[in-house]
């Protein structure tokens, strides 16, 4: 089958972010990405939804040559492909999307403090500091952000939601990986590694 094999398609995608695959302690994929500090996404997702995400991304696909697995990225807005170690990622095509099962594997930087589960009303913690501060930057709150401790309130979820929706996620209110990471990619130096890199 064309496309990666499956070490070969991790050690790609851990390598955009500057880590040596193979050197990293043994494990599962999301187990390396910890040791890393990385998180580690694995999830279903539309098209669109995993280009929002602006992460290089392992992906499955399934033809009529098996399964196989090929990384995914962008560049300038363009969604590139990787399908062998030694080339250079090229554009996607139709019959590519069409063979893409959904499923996808990412990495993420997560700001300090981030939860292991999602953050919602009457949440405190260094992370909902994090979080107010930056959606107040990024939607460009006037007045002066809570001290640091404060809840998260009605007004805060309120945020979220403007957030949210100026991405295309979900509008809940409710913060999880897809808002955390859109939103480290506005604010984080270095959230988005370059996929053109070797």
């Amino acid at each position: 089958a064309p496309g990666l094999a499956e070490t070969d398609a991790f050690a790609a995608m851990f390598s955009r972010w500057g880590l040596d695959y193979a050197r990293l302690p043994e494990g599962a994929p999301c187990e390396r990405a910890r040791w890393a500090n990385l998180r580690c996404q694995r999830m279903e997702a539309t098209w669109d939804r995993l280009l929002a995400l602006e992460r290089p991304a392992v992906l499955r696909l399934d033809d009529e040559a098996g399964s196989f697995m090929v990384l995914m990225g962008s560049k300038g807005g363009e969604a590139l492909v990787l399908l062998a170690p030694d080339e250079p990622p090229r554009p996607v095509d139709e019959a590519l999307k069409a063979a893409w099962t959904g499923e996808y594997v990412l990495l993420w930087r997560p700001p300090p403090g981030f939860p292991t589960k999602n953050v919602t009303l009457g949440a405190r913690g260094r992370y909902v500091d994090w979080l107010r501060a930056r959606l107040h930057e990024v939607l460009g709150v006037e007045g002066k952000v809570p001290a640091a401790g404060a809840a998260f309130d009605p007004a805060l979820a309120e945020l979220v939601k403007r957030f949210q929706r100026s991405k295309g996620l979900d509008v809940d209110g409710i913060v999880g990986p897809d808002t955390t990471i859109a939103l480290n990619t506005l604010v984080l130096p270095g959230a988005v590694p370059d996929f053109s890199q070797d």
